[in-house]
């Protein structure tokens, strides 16, 4: 039996991943303009990222595209890149459009790395929309994507025959090259609230402490004037109304 290693990377994009640039357009009897807004700390490169107009069927070729700057890039070397922190502008002029016209985007780029992180690149991403005929838009609108035909079923003669396979282990969620490399190669990584091979009084220590740490989240913050009432801060000295909230913390942690 063949034993193949999965990796299930989850991307999550709250912040770990890259944020999708924002489209918009405009139409005009001679003129169609596409912008992008790219976030400062981002870039698309300008091989994977582009705009492209058809005209019954076609392709128009833009009059002004944003000006692409040379970049040493962390994974694929020196590049060009438009850079982010600003609108990208396309333009496609012509005497008379004849419908149907098709518009497209494409882009594919990273965010930028720091001292303590790398760059983390996000994955390709296209956008489609037809117009069947002309009605002006003046204002710059939002470019809303067309649904993907996705085949839903696996065709038989590609599973006929398919070696069976043992999972050895998988991962989720966003891990740096270091890790990747640890995963790959089959090396655990041990954290410092990991329960894994600890004691049973160490884990009651660590869950303790995790407990007491959620107490001092801006979570609870408003939780404070009740808990105050229920200590009884008017009442007592301050080294009671102390015992009574180091008690009263503890039982919930």
């Amino acid at each position: 039996m063949k034993k193949i290693i999965v990796s299930v990377l989850v991307c999550l994009s709250a912040g770990l991943f890259a944020a999708e640039p924002e489209w918009k357009y405009t139409l005009g009897e001679k003129e169609i303009k596409v912008t992008a807004q790219v976030p400062s700390k981002e870039y698309l490169y300008t091989k994977n990222s582009s705009v492209k107009l058809t005209s019954d069927g076609k392709t128009v070729l833009p009059s002004s595209i944003p000006q692409a700057v040379p970049y040493n890039d962390e994974l694929s070397g020196k590049t060009e890149i438009y850079p982010g922190g600003k609108e990208l502008v396309w333009i496609f002029h012509t005497g008379k459009w004849i419908f149907p016209l098709k518009l497209k985007v494409e882009w594919q780029g990273c965010s930028k790395g720091t001292a303590d992180e790398p760059g983390v690149c996000f994955l390709p991403g296209s956008r489609e929309i037809i117009l069947n005929q002309y009605k002006a838009v003046p204002s710059l609108v939002p470019l809303v994507a067309k649904p993907e035909k996705n085949m839903t079923t696996v065709p038989s003669n590609l599973t006929d025959g398919f070696p069976a396979f043992e999972i050895l282990r998988s991962e989720s969620g966003y891990i740096g090259a270091p890790q990747f490399i640890q995963f790959i190669k089959g090396e655990k990584r041990v954290f410092f609230f990991s329960f894994s091979g600890k004691s049973f009084w160490v884990i009651l220590l660590l869950t303790f402490l995790g407990g007491m740490a959620l107490n001092l989240t801006p979570c609870v913050l408003p939780m404070i004037p009740i808990n105050l009432t229920i200590i009884g801060a008017k009442n007592g000295t301050r080294w009671q109304c102390l015992v009574r909230g180091l008690i009263y913390g503890s039982r919930w942690s």
